[in-house]
């Protein structure tokens, strides 16, 4: 997952976010119209500069 910089997954039924950890280049990431409650795996995306997460 290194050589990913942008996740666009809105409306995927995404649950949680566990591995998503690993992506260590991602800059960008939409999860909007996902049942997320637990965003602890992006602490250590120190890349991670926007973050769209609309209910």
């Amino acid at each position: 997952m290194i050589t990913l910089t942008s996740l666009h997954a809105p409306n995927a039924r995404i649950t949680n976010l566990e591995g998503l950890q690993y992506a260590k280049n991602l800059t960008s990431l939409d999860i909007s119209a996902n049942s997320i409650t637990d965003f602890s795996p992006l602490k250590s995306l120190g890349a991670l500069d926007t973050i769209t997460a609309h209910p």
